[in-house]
């Protein structure tokens, strides 16, 4: 597949990564050093048996490739395209931050885990993991091996969520090749089926596996009416670059009231508008 699916869901930490890991601990939904307190590696995530032959920006599968057309028309997104009223919010602890609409809630912010989601239901939602898992939590430090910690971050809380696709792949971010994959699931419960994407990515190997994982989920049945607030979440990720351009408070502050935003400073060389 010459151009597959990441290249319209794929939103990577691109300003470092580094930057992008918080610190182990914390007050956190998901357990001890912000990881799923139920989660072991499971089995491996594969594309469906017998799946048709896919284009450069489809995979072939129905349900899959549904998700993939309505990110696609939601068009161009980044921190820029943030709408003005949204909060701010800390995922880890070295100065990473995203923006959700005021009606989400968020948990574990500031913690290698943190999530937005709406409503008490939490039927949809973005989530963040970043950092370094605890020993014995991820079974590889692979694009594989993350993507069945992320069904497994999933199964912690939808216990039916199965796989419908996964592609592993290297993504060159910042001049550096990384090791990546892509990850679509769904799960069906009480009636209702939640579909979600995760975009895993392995950023050290030694000593330790540092990982970055973000993706959302939503329900099916509404994937066209909330998947552009979803990927508009993600696209607002930022982190600090270590040891790259210097933020300015004056410049900073100008470019988020151009954007129409109150004002901005920098946290940690990263601009965040406010």
């Amino acid at each position: 597949m010459p151009t597959p699916p990441r290249r319209v869901l794929l939103l990577l930490c691109v300003s470092g990564v580094a930057a992008c890991q918080g610190d182990a601990g914390g007050d956190d939904p998901f357990g001890p050093g912000g990881l799923p307190a139920d989660a072991a590696a499971g089995g491996a995530a594969r594309p469906e048996a017998g799946a048709p032959p896919a284009d450069d920006d489809h995979t072939g599968l129905p349900r899959v490739d549904r998700l993939i057309d309505a990110a696609a028309a939601c068009g161009e997104q980044s921190p820029r395209t943030t709408p003005a009223g949204w909060q701010l919010v800390l995922t880890g602890s070295s100065g990473c931050t995203l923006h959700a609409p005021p009606d989400f809630t968020p948990v574990g912010a500031g913690t290698q885990t943190t999530a937005v989601q709406l409503g008490d239901a939490a039927a949809l939602g973005v989530m963040v993991l970043a950092g370094v898992p605890e020993a014995g939590r991820v079974a590889a430090c692979t694009p594989d091996g993350l993507a069945d910690f992320a069904l497994d971050v999933v199964r912690a809380r939808c216990p039916a969520a199965e796989p419908l696709y996964f592609e592993a792949y290297t993504e060159v971010v910042a001049g550096v090749p990384l090791p990546v994959g892509d990850l679509f699931w769904t799960c069906a419960a009480d009636g209702h089926t939640t579909i979600g994407y995760f975009n895993v990515s392995v950023h050290g190997t030694t000593p330790l596996c540092e990982l970055l994982i973000i993706g959302a989920w939503m329900p099916e049945a509404e994937v066209e009416s909330t998947v552009c607030t979803l990927t508009q979440i993600m696209a607002s990720l930022q982190c600090p670059t270590p040891g790259g351009e210097v933020c300015i408070d004056a410049e900073c502050a100008a470019d988020c009231r151009a954007r129409g935003f109150a004002g901005g400073a920098c946290h940690e060389d990263a601009c965040v508008c406010q």
